[in-house]
């Protein structure tokens, strides 16, 4: 059973847009920035890791899912986001957590979307040891978001040590991963 607090705050979500009562089978287009936990009508939405990931098959495109969910990778250069600099913040697709702002967007040419850092000292971030293929990699995947659901656990991509002399970090972001919202005017 939901808590009177996930009442509370699924309220205030619907007030303010952000989550709209949907079918469950229903696919908003690629630009639409809600999240598609809010689209999700089965499993408990305080954990998205109880959701079933019938469930998730169901809001997220293949591509979404395959690589939020499965820690998948878009190829190279195929991103809508890296090569797209308009200002705004970048949200995660499956939850709606706040990720990343464009001010620290910044093209370091490796062929995916990269960021100086994230928003709030990695706030909605976690960092995970990776060693698949053989590398060592740093796995950054969502840790939450603002209002009840937490944690999302979306895979977003890497963050690397060679980034700009302000933090020397670069996150690598699939494109997929996140959705953009532009700034108000």
């Amino acid at each position: 059973m939901f808590s009177p607090r996930i009442f509370a705050s699924l309220s205030i979500l619907r007030a303010s847009g952000i989550l709209r009562s949907r079918p469950a089978f229903a696919r908003m287009s690629s630009d639409d920035a809600t999240p598609a936990i809010a689209k999700i009508e089965s499993g408990n939405i305080e954990d998205p890791k109880s959701i079933p990931n019938a469930e998730w098959k169901k809001v997220l495109s293949s591509e979404e899912y395959h690589i939020t969910r499965e820690a998948g990778t878009e190829p190279k250069n195929s991103g809508k986001f890296d090569k797209f600099f308009k200002p705004g913040k970048y949200n995660c697709v499956c939850c709606g957590a706040a990720l990343f702002v464009s001010d620290d967007k910044y093209n370091s040419g490796c062929g995916w979307p990269a960021f100086s850092r994230s928003v709030e000292g990695d706030k909605n971030i976690v960092r995970l040891a990776d060693n698949s293929y053989g590398y060592d990699r740093v796995e950054v995947r969502c840790k939450q978001n603002d209002f009840v659901f937490f944690p999302c656990n979306a895979h977003l991509g890497h963050v690397f040590d060679d980034g700009p002399k302000e933090t020397g970090e670069r996150y690598c972001i699939n494109s997929v991963a996140i959705n953009f919202q532009k700034k108000s005017e």
